[in-house]
């Protein structure tokens, strides 16, 4: 009994370890394009840049006309993250 709940075990890990040491397919200059892309057709957003370390951080540029203030821009931060959340 012991045995067979060993081989059982053994073979759970090595299927999780295999199955999270893939790597994915997600193409990061596609994504900040189309993420440009969806920025641009709101109202407010006159010019967007993105870009990528390589490793772990994308960064968004975006550029309103005139100078919001503070309590503005936090308004506008907040209904251009609505749809991502």
């Amino acid at each position: 009994m012991k045995r067979s709940i060993l081989i059982v075990l053994t073979f759970i890990l090595i299927f999780i370890t295999v199955a999270c040491s893939q790597g994915t397919s997600i193409d990061i200059g596609d994504a900040l394009g189309k993420s440009e892309e969806n920025f641009r057709k709101l109202e407010v957003i006159d010019t967007t840049a993105a870009s990528f370390d390589g490793e772990k951080d994308v960064k968004f540029r975006l550029m309103v006309e005139g100078n919001p203030s503070e309590v503005e821009a936090s308004i506008l931060f907040n209904r251009i993250l609505e749809p991502f959340l």
